[in-house]
């Protein structure tokens, strides 16, 4: 499989060059054994102070060290689910700012790469640099690797569709707070970007169907986010034909009208997809779909986070070795202080395996965007973003999306106008935005696949201003 492909938050089960899920009774490599897992056993003199069993301070490893943080396992010891995350205090104020759970996407890509890109820490050239446009300036926020077998999260059992994920997710949350009772009355926002497009909604379905629930769910952030095919493949065909916001074709003319030709059968799959939910249906469609519609762009060169950089070339993002942490967090006195002993296991931005398990059931192509409108109708405001350069996740299909959304505020949010968007650290502006019965969307100009890779500043005031707008009702 390409890295490019694999990469950090990509819709990777779109691609049509995928690990292939092992067979019944099989095991991928790279999943745990029974001696790996052993590597999560407790390490003497890991615990420190209060923090509970199986929960490993991790201020030595210099990332905001003056911040409380932990990081460690939630044991889903009925299911052998053991979900990893890592942990950081609000650099604000800890006791009142509200909780929220960061998602990378993938499926597959681990939650610790938002710790590096829109935490409180990046790395480059091997050290460690203060990011002063964390999303910890003014949250407490959980890193979650999952699905299980992501990043360091393990289990013997394997997770296929975002359904599963959601429940487990539910679980995972339940669990953390029980086990940290002090953050359970604060305010609780779940964000995430890319393939967490999916699972950000479906998550918070899971809360707000639990008459019982004692999470304060307050919002739902989706930026860049994988949403719903029907409106994306539209727009691979205009960006890819310079027929959208790209100034140029990427492809030439004939390929061009094959991709127009044989884009109402993808659509008319997709919307068969959708309506049957079928295994046959779904994989039918991204058999179509893919190396029709999509493909395409793949062969010209250019980057899928950002269409208007060539592979290759200063700037251009199209590796996940770019990102140039993994060696970082691999090394051994590192995944000691994380709670990870060094038995074979080591970090790696995403697991191929999990892609395929998704992409077998063709997950990428079913209606996952009616979570929205569920979480919508449950009065829970959501907030929709993204990056006029990206090609993975194009926002103008997540517009299309969120303005076809079935609820009762769907009228007044479709008569709203667009508004610039600007930069308080510039003055300039850098986007639009528009906002009407708790469903806020922006896009942002200048910016690719996760705004934060090209504006944090931008990533960092759009969700301060979130944060105060929930917790004010103005949402």
């Amino acid at each position: 499989m390409k890295r490019w492909i694999a990469a950090i938050a990509l819709c990777l089960h779109l691609t049509s060059t995928v690990a292939t899920p092992a067979g019944p009774g099989k095991r991928p490599n790279n999943f745990f054994d029974q001696t790996q897992r052993q590597m999560v056993a407790p390490i003497p003199g890991a615990n420190v102070g209060t923090l509970p069993v199986r929960t490993f301070d991790t201020s030595s490893l210099g990332i905001d060290p003056k911040v409380k943080q932990f990081s460690g396992y939630i044991d889903d010891k009925g299911n052998n689910k053991h979900y990893f995350y890592w942990f950081f205090e609000s650099r604000r104020n800890p006791a009142t700012d509200p909780v929220v759970l960061w998602l990378n996407g993938g499926p597959g890509c681990s939650g610790l790469m938002g710790v590096f890109m829109q935490g409180p820490s990046n790395i480059k050239n091997g050290k460690l640099l203060h990011n002063p446009n964390s999303l910890t300036n003014e949250a407490n926020v959980i890193f979650l690797d999952q699905p299980v077998n992501t990043g360091f999260s393990h289990s013997p059992n394997r997770v296929q569709s975002t359904e599963q994920s959601a429940k487990d997710g539910y679980t995972f949350l339940k669990l953390w707070f029980e086990k940290f009772p002090q953050y359970a009355d604060h305010d609780f926002h779940i964000a995430g970007e890319s393939y967490a497009g999916q699972f950000v909604p479906a998550f918070a379905r899971e809360i707000v169907a639990d008459r019982q629930r004692k999470i304060k769910l307050k919002s739902i952030l989706v930026g860049s986010g994988l949403t719903d095919a029907k409106t994306y493949y539209p727009y691979y065909y205009k960006l890819s034909c310079g027929k959208a916001n790209a100034a140029q074709a990427f492809v030439d003319a004939n390929t061009c009208r094959a991709m127009e030709q044989a884009l109402p059968q993808c659509v008319k799959l997709i919307e068969t997809c959708y309506a049957s939910k079928s295994n046959q249906a779904c994989n039918a469609a991204r058999n179509f779909c893919d190396p029709k519609i999509r493909s395409p762009f793949h062969r010209s060169g250019r980057s899928m986070y950002d269409y208007r950089k060539v592979c290759g070339t200063p700037g251009a993002i199209c590796d996940l070795n770019a990102l140039g942490y993994a060696s970082y967090i691999n090394q051994p006195n590192f995944l000691k202080t994380l709670g990870v002993q060094d038995t074979g296991r080591k970090y790696d931005y995403c697991n191929d395996d999990v892609v395929g398990e998704f992409r077998a059931g063709a997950d990428g192509f079913r209606p996952h965007h009616l979570n929205i409108a569920e979480v919508l109708k449950a009065n829970v405001p959501v907030f929709v973003y993204g990056g006029d350069a990206d090609f993975i996740c194009p926002v103008s299909g997540n517009q299309d999306t969120v303005e076809n959304l079935q609820w009762s505020g769907k009228g007044q949010y479709n008569q709203a106008k667009f508004q610039p968007y600007m930069s308080k650290k510039s003055g300039q502006k850098v986007g639009e935005t528009k906002s009407s019965k708790g469903l806020k969307f922006t896009r942002i100009h200048d910016a690719g696949h996760e705004v934060g890779w090209y504006q944090m500043d931008t990533l960092a005031q759009m969700y301060s201003e979130w944060f105060a707008d929930v917790k004010s009702g103005k949402a």
